[in-house]
This record gives C-alpha cells, structure tokens and sequence, in this order.
C-alpha cells in the first residue's frame, strides 16, 4: 500500500544535540550506489540532514554546494544524510535523491538512511539541521543551515560556523533553533 504523507511543521527541534559525533561502524547507501561509513574529517565533519520533500530543504538546494566547498577549503568533511522512510514518503527514494544531486553536481555523499539509525544516533527529528565537528569529534555548531526569508537566503549561521572553525577560531553561536519538516520514520 503506497501512502503519502506531507509532515510539515513549524516547531522548533526539541531534542538537544550532542556533544561528540556518534560512533556509528554501519554503512549507508550514497546515491552513487557506493556504501559509505561516516567518518570524521582530519579538521572537522559537517553532517546535513535534509529531504526530497521538505521546501525548507529543497529551498536550499543552490547553496549547499558552496557550503560543501567552504568546508572542503577547510578540510572539513561534508556528508548528506536523508533519514525518511520511502515508504512513507515515496519521493525520499535513493533514485530521486540520486537525480538530484546529479543536477546540483555536489561533491559530497548524500546517504540514505530508510531505517533511521542515523536520525537516532544524531537525535536528529526535522530538516533542515546541520552539525558540525572539530576535527577531534567535539559538536561545535548545531542547528538551522542558513535562515530563510521569503525570496532569498541569508548566509550566517552554518556558513560563519565554518569559517571560524576553519581559521581555528572560536565560534560566535554554537546553536540555532531547528525549524522545518519532521523526519518521517518507522519508529
């Protein structure tokens, strides 16, 4: 049976976040069909939860590929994670995510995780939300990508997060409120 289901809120994340990257040894299907483990970059690791199905997510779409340059200048590793069911939502399939990220041409694994385990291991429950480590695990920002207004998007937030980490700098804000849509998953 195929079911549709459009979860889309406006409240605030309410998990808090970690302090280190989680120890995860499994590895998740990239839409380069590759099996990848999520490891932590020699300076830093930026993970991005995003959609196929959210607007906030598919909002940003043009500017993660200069968010993935940024941290790469830095060394700073970027992965992409889709935690929703397609059997929930049938658009967060690995074909569609894989199409759309040809499109985008994002150098960093997109990685879907149907069963949630990344979600959970992250305590991730909306997209947008992003997390970025030092290079020693330690969570040094977490929360919304950018913020949104109605035609454009202002680039703070994550983007000077980077920047400073990427210089070696301490961070102005570590943590930003996570507005979006609701992971859809098995629990």
């Amino acid at each position: 049976m195929l079911k549709f289901i459009f979860a889309f809120s406006f409240f605030a994340q309410a998990l808090l976040p970690l302090k280190q990257i989680p120890a995860i040894t499994k590895t998740f299907k990239d839409v380069s069909g590759k099996n990848i483990e999520i490891q932590t970059g020699s300076e830093g690791t930026l993970v991005i939860f995003t959609s196929e199905h959210c607007p906030y997510d598919l909002k940003l779409r043009s500017y993660l590929s200069g968010l993935v340059e940024q941290a790469a200048k830095g060394k700073i590793k970027s992965y992409f994670v889709n935690s929703n069911d397609p059997k929930i939502l049938e658009q967060n399939n690995l074909k569609t995510m894989s199409k759309s990220w040809q499109v985008l041409k994002i150098e960093a694994p997109y990685l879907l995780d149907s069963n949630g385990d990344l979600a959970k291991a992250f305590r991730v429950e909306r997209t947008p939300t992003a997390y970025l480590f030092n290079g020693k695990g330690h969570l040094e920002y977490f929360g919304k990508v950018t913020r949104l207004s109605q035609n454009s998007v202002d680039t703070t937030s994550l983007a000077k997060a980077l920047q400073s980490l990427s210089e070696g700098k301490a961070l102005s804000s570590h943590e930003t409120s996570v507005i979006g849509c609701k992971i859809e998953r098995k629990n």
